[in-house]
């Protein structure tokens, strides 16, 4: 999930600090810019980990579009940081479930000719999270 991320740049101390408006009390800083987006990622990753550790709910990514006319985001640049989601969202666990032959084809069809998805299973997770997170 791509998680939007403003930084901006302290002028007392001249340090970059990130923070993830979807993400309450997430947040990182670091000495050069390159330095805050990589540590913005790992706070990012952590944050979300123990969420998941506590049984809380993911984080929906927002838009970048849906912040950058508020005025706390005035003075701030933008990024997006991903983070794999996949990896707190439990164990896989399997089902039977019924399609239309014709979407089935469209899915073997989309696997086959995209290495991202890898399986029918691979497609049908990363399309539910794209639609629910």
């Amino acid at each position: 999930m791509q998680y939007p991320a403003y930084i901006a740049k302290s002028e007392k101390s001249g340090e970059y600090g990130i923070a993830f408006p979807d993400v309450d009390g997430c947040v990182a800083s670091g000495n050069t810019f390159d330095e805050a987006l990589i540590n913005g990622k790992a706070a990012l990753e952590f944050h979300i980990e123990g969420m998941a550790i506590d049984g809380d709910n993911i984080p929906v990514a927002g838009c970048i579009e849906d912040y950058v006319s508020l005025p706390d985001y005035k003075q701030a640049v933008w990024a997006l940081v991903h983070v794999d989601v996949n990896q707190y969202l439990g164990k896989a666990v399997k089902l039977n479930i019924t399609l239309p032959q014709y979407l089935l084809t469209r899915i073997d069809h989309m696997v086959k000719h995209s290495p991202d998805y890898g399986s029918r299973s691979g497609f049908l997770a990363e399309t539910a999270i794209k639609a629910l997170f």
